[in-house]
């Protein structure tokens, strides 16, 4: 049905016959063939950006190439936009507990990035999901809004999964600034990540001192993009930011930029 459809939609306006059933068929995309990726993860590092719409175009326009027998990369960008005007739902599937949504940039890059694509392109948002199916007799499915706050509790604020990554000295300190870096890829990318949130790892993070002075210690650059990224959640309205903890950031945060350009010079 929605073969036929497209082509007769394809053909009123002014596709050829052969042509309209060629790109009607089209279901598998990607990024240009030698290419990788999704576009969106370097519009976020780069602060390139200006609002979720910037993102979901990145990702249309990375991802509109199509694959399949007869085809290799085939720049059609507008059957894929297509393709997203009519998606209710996207899914990423997870078969292991051995990595999650907010431990890896992957995830929000292309899970995330085709939330923010599909908002682009059909003007709401689909309902978004992650399937757990780590235990065969146990699987489960979750919204994005749901399985980020579980890892949240879980994981990135969990005191045990922070204290085994001090055991590692300069690269735990890195894998909490990662962390931070996911978690605002996510909510620029699906606005899932709620106001608590962010004030948790403020707290646990940046403000408890104990804490900041070790990572600090071991890798002052971490803290640094910890602390900025969090301000730059409150300065993008991601983070309704408590104005009493947003002062005390912002003092941190001027503190750890100075000590490091002693350190530097």
């Amino acid at each position: 049905k929605n073969i036929n459809d497209e082509i007769k939609k394809l053909i009123k306006s002014g596709i050829s016959d052969k042509k309209a059933k060629h790109l009607s068929k089209m279901r598998v995309f990607g990024c240009p063939p030698g290419t990788y990726g999704a576009g969106v993860d370097f519009l976020i590092n780069s602060q390139k950006w200006e609002s979720r719409d910037d993102l979901g175009k990145a990702y249309i326009k990375w991802s509109g190439y199509s694959y399949g027998k007869d085809y290799h990369g085939e720049e059609t960008e507008e059957s894929f936009l297509e393709r997203m005007k009519k998606t209710d739902i996207t899914i990423k599937n997870e078969s292991s507990v051995e990595i999650d949504m907010l431990e890896s940039d992957d995830y929000f890059t292309y899970h995330g990035g085709l939330t923010a694509a599909v908002k682009k392109a059909k003007g709401s948002n689909p309902k978004s999901y992650i399937g757990d199916t780590s235990d065969p007799l146990r699987v489960d499915t979750r919204d994005l809004n749901e399985e980020s706050a579980r890892i949240m509790r879980a994981r990135v604020l969990n005191p045990k999964w922070i204290d085994g990554l001090k055991k590692h000295g300069y690269k735990g300190a890195q894998e909490m600034s990662s962390a931070m870096d996911i978690v605002f890829g996510w909510d620029a990318t699906s606005e899932i990540i709620e106001d608590w949130m962010y004030s948790e790892i403020s707290e646990t993070y940046v403000e408890n001192d104990e804490l900041r002075e070790w990572i600090q210690e071991k890798n002052p650059h971490a803290l640094l993009n910890i602390t900025e990224k969090l301000l730059e959640a409150e300065s993008r309205d991601m983070w309704d930011a408590p104005k009493e903890q947003l002062n005390e950031l912002r003092k941190i945060y001027l503190k750890i930029e100075g000590d490091i350009e002693e350190y530097e010079d």
